[in-house]
């Protein structure tokens, strides 16, 4: 009211009957609006109203996100639930395949994502009420599943063709063992040690060659060094490796390195010897080298007197160990 007043005395209003009407009027406006209250001349009620139907249609919005955004999440669990049952079946069936079933069989009974979801009503009805954009995401979603099936099955078959491939390659190597060990067996009648008949004829190549010229004896000895070195962990333990050993291109027998050993003709002599030594005749005394002193070089002779020890000599050859 004094805002009035000073506002009526600017003016000198008050001086004037109109300014005294006017005054009346203020007055009287006044009173009304403290009555009625300000939302009957500026319609603030209504202003209000439509500010508060926004606010509630935003918190509708917003729940009705959160209800679907909890009905995602329970598809999803119940996607993940269907898939992990499926991964144990998967997982069970190697069990099938060793029974010899195929593995691929067993694959094509488990159920897809969009198979696993049709058993579950209450879950499509709960698909029925989403929006056509909610249908999209799902529709997405479940093929997506499916391709991720699809591939787990055809990579569960390439490992089952792998399984498959690799036993049958065991039982191969497995069965050639046992077909060898039994050639070995009926070839090799008393024999002290297993050899193949390559190896047989190998040492007999290889005594000829060193003692053709010996006696039976003479050669039984030098099949025995070679048996010797076989068994014993400073040399190779195959009478194959032992008669080609090598240091720096130096072979231990000189036969090999003069290329005698593949120019002899094995006498029957020295095949009954080689038979003898391999079913246990020996007169070695566990020599593990011999020599021919006279077709020795002087280096090598040396070599054999300062750093073995020498045993017996027979025929032609010096034996040491």
């Amino acid at each position: 009211m004094s805002k009035i007043n000073t506002f009526l005395q600017k003016r000198k209003m008050h001086e004037n009957r109109h300014g005294v009407f006017m005054v009346i009027i203020a007055y009287v406006l006044s009173f009304l609006m403290l009555f009625f209250g300000s939302d009957v001349f500026y319609n603030i009620k209504s202003t209000a109203s439509g500010i508060m139907n926004e606010s509630e249609e935003a918190a509708q919005e917003q729940i009705e996100e959160e209800e679907l955004s909890e009905l995602l999440d329970e598809i999803r669990a119940n996607k993940l639930l269907l898939k992990y049952q499926s991964l144990e079946e998967i997982s069970s069936s190697q069990e099938i395949l060793s029974k010899g079933e195929p593995l691929e069989t067993r694959l094509l009974t488990v159920p897809s994502s969009t198979d696993s979801i049709d058993q579950y009503p209450s879950l499509q009805e709960q698909e029925g009420e989403n929006t056509d954009f909610d249908k999209q995401i799902m529709k997405e979603k479940s093929e997506q599943d499916t391709d991720e099936d699809v591939d787990m099955i055809q990579s569960f078959s390439v490992v089952s063709e792998e399984m498959k491939t690799e036993d049958k390659k065991e039982k191969k190597k497995s069965k050639e063992k046992e077909n060898q060990e039994k050639v070995e067996e009926v070839s090799n009648p008393g024999y002290i040690i297993k050899v193949t008949d390559e190896e047989v004829a190998m040492l007999e190549r290889i005594v000829q060659a060193e003692a053709g010229s010996e006696d039976i004896k003479g050669r039984i000895l030098v099949a025995n060094v070679i048996l010797n070195r076989v068994a014993n962990e400073d040399f190779p333990d195959t009478i194959k490796e032992v008669i080609f050993q090598n240091s720096n291109g130096d072979y231990q027998f000189s036969p090999v390195s003069d290329k005698r050993y593949w120019s002899v003709k094995v006498t029957k002599n020295t095949k009954e010897s080689v038979e003898r030594a391999l079913k246990g005749e020996d007169y070695s005394e566990g020599a593990l080298y011999f020599m021919a002193r006279k077709r020795a070089k002087k280096n090598s002779a040396q070599w054999f007197d300062n750093n073995l020890t020498w045993l017996f000599q027979h025929g032609g050859h010096e034996f040491y160990k």
